[in-house]
């Protein structure tokens, strides 16, 4: 991993996490490790915000809300994968 990808340095009391020169919340930075640790593999929202312990019927929107702001960053990507359940897929290619 890129030194300059991800960083953390303290900030007063709070850690400050920054990926690629955004300062994220600390939800972001473990949200973007889960992707990497699953690099090549593109997961469902309502997958990371269970990972997460968010209650199923609040996962999806939360899971695209934090997804949202990474693909924003650009160190995620999206796929729309036709004809399955689940067509919005995101994760790091690998």
């Amino acid at each position: 991993m890129k030194a300059d990808v991800i960083s953390r340095r303290e900030e007063g009391a709070a850690i400050a996490y920054t990926i690629l020169n955004n300062n994220v919340p600390e939800v972001l930075y473990r949200i973007y490790q889960y992707l990497i640790n699953r690099k090549g593999t593109f997961v469902h929202p309502v997958t990371v915000g269970l990972d997460f312990g968010i209650r199923y019927d609040v996962a999806a929107v939360w899971g695209t809300t934090q997804l949202k702001q990474l693909l924003r960053i650009g160190v995620i990507t999206q796929q729309v994968r036709a004809g399955i359940n689940q067509p919005v897929l995101y994760g790091v290619p690998g």
